[in-house]
């Protein structure tokens, strides 16, 4: 029997999570999981060299000490297929991203598609995190240093998932971020799909509110009280009408990458091994940065997940 999180602990969402089902197969290696013909293009495919204009992007901006390999296969329906294979090794797994070879502009980023996201764990055990995504979902790479956003898009379903090592940098984060945080906003995705009517009400509004996540309430009440700041109560109103319901959505996507872990971990397949640190805490880090903004007083949420610093890395 899983355990239960500590984000689930006072949520009253069991029937929510219990529908938020896990659909990711377990293969016992990546040839199992990719499928012969195109495990040989990812292994003994061309270098970026068959490609000037990607290597030209990755040049200027790629991923930080990942390996690339393009290879040519035929797809299941027998049709002719090259992929961009982008290779990431992290201390206790590794990510396979199965990419378009020609990337998508968006503002001003390019993005690589994931056609699949290959998770390795203890032993070589292999998962596609793809197999999790609603239909017409999509998660969408930039290895741009300056893109810090890491999140779902209500409105078109995608997950937008940055550089790890260069979003850790620019954030300050004391945490090595990895597939926890990718499970997280799968999370979100699956509960928006299981409750569609609570993000309608409250998407536009959690943008906006997420978008002050540099600020902390502490300083916001403090603006209000001491320096004449009176037309920032309605924000502070504001704040407190839609928080609850954030937060709980926060919870509940933590809740649901945590039991994906575990339940994972039951059938052997193990995607987490790190003796200093659990899964666990870059969720508990996640959801830190939301009680730091709407929280009034964040002092004692700040010790309790960040004892030996004065900083909290802003994560979201």
């Amino acid at each position: 029997m899983m355990m239960e999180s500590s984000f689930e602990q006072g949520l009253d969402k069991t029937d929510v999570l219990d529908k938020m089902e896990i659909l990711s197969e377990n293969h016992p290696n990546l040839m199992s999981a990719m499928g012969m013909e195109k495990y040989r293009a990812f292994m003994y495919g061309d270098g970026l060299k068959s490609i000037p204009d990607l290597q030209e992007k990755i040049s200027k901006n790629g991923f930080t000490n990942a390996k690339y390999s393009i290879g040519t296969f035929n797809d299941e329906k027998g049709r002719e297929e090259t992929s961009l294979f982008i290779s990431l090794d992290f201390a206790s797994n590794k990510i396979i991203y199965e990419c378009d070879t020609e990337t998508t502009e968006l503002g001003f980023y390019d993005f690589y598609q994931v056609k699949h996201m290959y998770v390795m764990g203890e032993g070589g055990v292999t998962v596609d995190l793809t197999e999790e995504l609603e239909s017409g979902s999509k998660i969408l790479l930039c290895a741009h240093p300056r893109f810090t956003t890491l999140g779902l898009s209500a409105k078109t379903k995608n997950i937008y998932v940055p550089d790890f090592v260069k979003y850790a940098d620019r954030t300050y984060s004391r945490e090595r971020l990895d597939v926890p945080l990718v499970l997280h906003e799968i999370g979100h995705l699956k509960h928006l799909a299981t409750e569609p009517e609570r993000f309608d009400i409250n998407a536009r509004v959690a943008t906006n509110l997420v978008s002050l996540l540099h600020i902390k309430r502490s300083d916001l009440e403090k603006n209000i009280r001491e320096n004449s700041m009176g037309f920032l109560k309605p924000l502070s109103d504001m704040i407190d009408k839609y928080a609850p319901a954030i937060i709980e959505s926060e919870k509940v996507a933590s809740a649901w990458a945590c039991r994906w872990m575990e339940k994972k971990k039951e059938q052997g397949a193990v995607f987490w091994e790190q003796p200093y640190e659990d899964y666990w805490q870059q969720l508990e880090t996640a959801l830190a940065t939301y009680k730091m903004l709407f929280a009034v007083e964040p002092k004692k949420l700040h010790d309790d997940f960040f004892p030996k610093s004065e900083d909290a890395p802003w994560i979201y």
